[in-house]
């Protein structure tokens, strides 16, 4: 007569058996499950019911982990789900899933290297522009997700010398993405979400930016000339230093035009504070 398992072993037994991916039968007879608990043992853990046998008990649990990856997958991604349909979302999910299984209590950051594993993946379509939507989405769904700023306004702006503007530093807020993309992304997913007849994909360079302001996130197109400054002064670069990526682009940057950028950069709240040599 076997004796009944401690609690943790059923813990961890448990948690191995309805994760794995693959049949409920691979999930038993797997090393790590048989570590605690042998497939041969299953009824000691889960009884049978009057219609169901105890394998077929553990598998009710052990498929909906999958549904439920897909379904809190669907919902961060929307615009792929809706490009491969559903039979090819949930293969993309069941092979994501083995590759990058959920670690955390939350399933917020369980799509975080999805864009990634799509580059990499076989057996998709149109994988290219795939990986570009599933990295838009990833961004929506970062600044959505991303601690709020103290904005800097334009009175610490007007405190700052104008010799010291060359070495000033902008720290960008924690909710902001930029994007070079080559598909019109941003497009599909907005006809998707609007159920609207969706324009093509083909290939089509997108410079984007985007971030939340106050409960909203948005995105907005870009010159390649915006995205390549804002880019270097979200990487730390001084001004200076930022405006010089500039000098193989055309049209050279005008004094009138950087103003005009920042002052709009400004009213979108996108910098959280600004350093200079002088501090």
């Amino acid at each position: 007569m076997h004796s009944e398992p401690a609690l943790d072993r059923v813990q961890r037994w448990m948690l191995e058996v309805v994760t794995r991916p693959g049949s409920v039968r691979d999930a038993l007879e797997s090393e790590p499950a048989r570590r605690e608990i042998a497939a041969d043992r299953l009824g000691d853990v889960i009884l049978p019911s009057a219609t169901l046998s105890s394998e077929r008990r553990i598998a009710i649990y052990h498929d909906m982990y999958l549904w439920r990856m897909v379904e809190a997958l669907e919902f961060d991604y929307p615009g792929v789900a809706h490009l491969l349909g559903h039979s090819r979302f949930h293969r993309l999910v069941e092979r994501y899933v083995a590759a990058f299984p959920s670690r955390s209590y939350t399933l917020n950051r369980l799509g975080d290297h999805l864009p990634q594993y799509i580059a990499s993946a076989s057996g998709f379509p149109r994988r290219a522009a795939l990986a570009d939507l599933a990295r838009f989405e990833l961004a929506i769904t970062q600044v959505f997700d991303a601690p709020g700023d103290e904005l800097l306004d334009g009175d610490t702006i007007a405190t700052i010398a104008p010799e010291a503007w060359p070495e000033a530093r902008f720290q960008a807020i924690h909710a902001m993405r930029l994007l070079r993309l080559d598909y019109p992304v941003d497009d599909y997913l907005q006809a998707v979400k609007r159920n609207e007849a969706h324009g093509s994909l083909r290939k089509n360079p997108r410079f984007l930016l985007v971030f939340r302001n106050e409960l909203s996130v948005r995105q907005v197109a870009l010159s390649k000339r915006e995205w390549t400054l804002l880019s270097a002064l979200h990487e730390g670069l001084t001004l200076s230093d930022a405006v010089e990526r500039l000098a193989p682009l055309r049209p050279s940057l005008s004094e009138t035009e950087l103003f005009a950028w920042f002052r709009d950069w400004t009213r979108m709240g996108l910098f959280a504070g600004i350093t200079t040599v002088r501090g």
